[in-house]
């Protein structure tokens, strides 16, 4: 049961609040700074965007949510429990899990004694926009334009985001660009969970 020793934290927020960079800077500040060792657990990269790759269908956004309910109706729970999994399999002390998109996420995040759901808050939906705008430069596949992004915020899985930024235990706003002020409320969180000693 050493599983149960690790902490957990769940990251929520809509699409473009900045989920996958504060946990790529808490994976980075643990090492610099000598903080416990933390594993980053992306779950539309690698656990459905994986298994959508060895299908050859593209991890596109439309096709992670399409995916994701086809999951949840084949079995309520079906993406917690692979997440659960990988949690397990960890080495690490700290694992993230990016990011809580459903109730069943929530519920099994509880399961954890040791958690944490942050919610990342960015209220500003051009600044969201273009920042996947910005990583269909570096490659990924978001949605091009900004009625697609608008229709996509209306699917299910996104819908329920705030009902569960609401249960978060923590929250931090990421409404500019300004990659110093972000990153000393992530050093700050890290500080609060006891992942770093300032």
């Amino acid at each position: 049961m050493e599983h149960l020793a690790k902490l957990v934290v769940g990251l929520v927020g809509p699409a473009g609040s900045g989920k996958t960079t504060l946990a790529k800077m808490m994976v980075c500040s643990a090492r610099e700074r000598g903080g416990l060792a933390v594993a980053h657990i992306k779950v539309s990269g690698d656990i459905l965007g994986n298994t959508l790759r060895q299908y050859g269908a593209e991890p596109t956004r439309e096709n992670l949510q399409s995916f994701c309910l086809c999951m949840q109706q084949l079995r309520p729970g079906a993406v917690s429990f692979a997440v659960i999994n990988a949690i397990k399999a960890a080495p690490e002390p700290v694992v993230i899990w990016d990011c809580i998109r459903t109730e069943e996420d929530y519920a099994a995040l509880c399961q954890f004694p040791n958690y944490a759901l942050v919610c990342i808050s960015t209220a500003n939906e051009k600044i969201r926009f273009d920042r996947m705008r910005h990583r269909s430069e570096k490659g990924e596949r978001p949605d091009s334009s900004d009625d697609e992004f608008r229709q996509a915020e209306q699917h299910a899985i996104e819908r329920a985001i705030s009902a569960l930024c609401a249960k978060a235990t923590h929250t931090i706003k990421h409404d500019s660009d300004d990659r110093d002020e972000f990153r000393s409320q992530v050093i700050e969180l890290m500080a609060q969970l006891n992942i770093l000693a300032l």
